[in-house]
């Protein structure tokens, strides 16, 4: 492991690390999260019986936008190539946890 923080300069400011000699390493990502609601809205969203649309696809949507824009929501980080295709969602339950990856 390396001595000092490769992403601060010798006076301590942040700079962008030359990455262009690095090799490609293979990264996994994996999320996760919980969402509370009432079992009959659970069903609505499962049934895609929710008004304003559909629920499951907005939310894949909004994985895929997040992990395309990670360069610019984390700083100092180079833009990643993904491999993968969307996020799948779990399958629903009204207890315990669930997780995605993303390659």
């Amino acid at each position: 492991m390396a001595d000092r923080l490769t992403h601060l300069d010798e006076s301590g400011r942040v700079r962008m690390v030359d990455v262009s000699e690095k090799q490609i390493t293979e990264r996994l990502a994996v999320v996760g999260g919980e969402i509370r609601m009432a079992p009959e809205t659970i069903q609505l969203v499962i049934n895609d019986q929710i008004a304003k649309g559909n629920v499951l696809e907005t939310a894949r949507l909004a994985g895929i936008m997040a992990a395309k824009r990670t360069a610019e929501l984390i700083p100092a980080t180079w833009p990643a190539r993904l491999s993968s295709g969307p996020p799948e969602l779990p399958g629903w339950g009204f207890s315990g946890s669930h997780g995605t990856t993303l390659n």
